[in-house]
């Protein structure tokens, strides 16, 4: 098979574009040709030139999507230009598109999230099978700047691929393509360790991933403070992550300096090397109370960490409270979540058994392979193979 992938990103510091290198290496590997359609360069382009992934660069000028707490401007003025930025689109950069798809004889075009909407329009002339990933909730980090225009869009893709069911939910009124579910898959390599959490004196706690509200991480600081009352020994706890909202980020640092938690509370910001860091600390919390996967949380369990998550979302689609982690109610907020984090300190044997199986079933049920492999074989069916 000829397969394009369009990337919703041009940077590799994100999960989708991670999940997007680990399918082209998966399919080169496997005997496809594959080309990976940027739209910009950034970090995502250098990773995929370091792997000997092909890829191309297509200038795209009008915004399929804003973020949720920004203004698209208004006007006259501005609608004029956002007429002529469609237009060169979908004349010049579509061109340019199709003349890849005709230059590499792509049979499939993969966009990779519904945060962008590039290739759709080439594929759907050029004939050729598009397939859609819905990987996000939009509205919570991102809005569509035209909602019905792109549902309509995405509503003529061959197939729409859905990451847990909390996504299919969402979608399922709005997208009208045939709709599958393929959960995210985690690179097990870069991220298992065997080792045995909570033997030290002094226990470490993270939360990784975009600091921002809606990620929970003021939840996680709330019952800090509360496990620090309990006075149950020396403990850490990690803020792991890129910064988006920096009135968040100094609220939280805030909140640290005024409860006295300084000296247990660190802002680690972002890491090139997540996998080594994870395998640094005892219990991963997931606070988010609207998570369509948890690609942290698959990387958590992997890794070998205690996974605390927030029972709603995609997570409970992962994790099985007790037995492959610790679920926690969402309305309880801080509280449910440190009668977790204590249980845990004080019952350290009992958690490195529940961390252990839930290792395991990262491995047998998330790995990204068998994700990849899922998607090779719905490529295979759409083309009657």
């Amino acid at each position: 098979m000829n397969i394009m992938l369009v990337s919703s990103s041009n940077y590799k510091e994100n999960g989708a574009a991670w999940s997007l290198i680990n399918l082209a290496r998966y399919a080169l590997d496997a005997g496809h040709h594959v080309v990976v359609l940027l739209t910009k360069r950034g970090s995502l382009e250098v990773e995929l030139q370091a792997q000997g992934i092909p890829c191309r660069i297509v200038k795209h000028l009008d915004k399929w999507c804003v973020p949720v707490d920004s203004a698209y401007p208004s006007g006259v003025v501005q609608h004029i230009k956002r007429i002529v930025r469609i237009c060169y689109d979908r004349i010049f950069a579509d061109a340019q598109i199709r003349r890849i798809i005709d230059e590499n004889r792509i049979d499939i075009v993969h966009i990779n999230a519904i945060a962008t909407g590039v290739a759709a329009r080439a594929a759907i002339r050029k004939k050729k099978k598009l397939v859609w990933h819905l990987r996000e909730f939009m509205g919570e980090d991102l809005r569509f700047v035209d909602p019905e225009s792109a549902f309509r869009l995405v509503s003529r893709a061959d197939c729409a691929v859905a990451i847990s069911d909390a996504i299919q939910r969402e979608y399922a009124g709005s997208v009208h393509a045939r709709m599958v579910k393929i959960f995210n898959g985690v690179d097990a390599q870069r991220f298992y360790a065997s080792r045995q959490i909570l033997g030290s004196e002094t226990v470490k706690i993270v939360i990784s991933g975009r600091i921002m509200p809606t990620k929970g991480q003021l939840t996680l600081l709330k019952a800090v403070h509360i496990v620090k009352g309990a006075g149950l020994g020396p403990f850490e706890c990690h803020i792991l992550g890129p910064t988006r909202d920096k009135q968040y980020l100094g609220q939280l640092m805030e909140y640290a300096s005024a409860n006295g938690l300084e000296r247990c509370v660190y802002f680690d910001g972002p890491s090139d090397s997540v996998p080594e860091r994870l395998r640094e600390m005892d219990i991963l919390c997931l606070c988010s109370t609207r998570e369509a996967f948890g690609l942290s949380t698959v990387e958590g369990m992997l890794s070998g960490c205690l996974v605390i998550g927030t029972g709603a979302g995609g997570t409970v689609e992962i994790l099985e409270d007790g037995v492959t982690g610790l679920l926690y109610e969402p309305g309880g907020g801080e509280n449910a979540l440190a009668e977790r984090l204590i249980w845990a300190m004080r019952n350290p044997v009992k958690a490195r058994e529940i961390a252990l199986r839930g290792q395991e079933h990262a491995l047998n049920h998330h790995s990204a392979e068998g994700a990849e492999r899922r998607t090779l074989q719905l490529y295979e069916e759409l083309l009657g193979r």
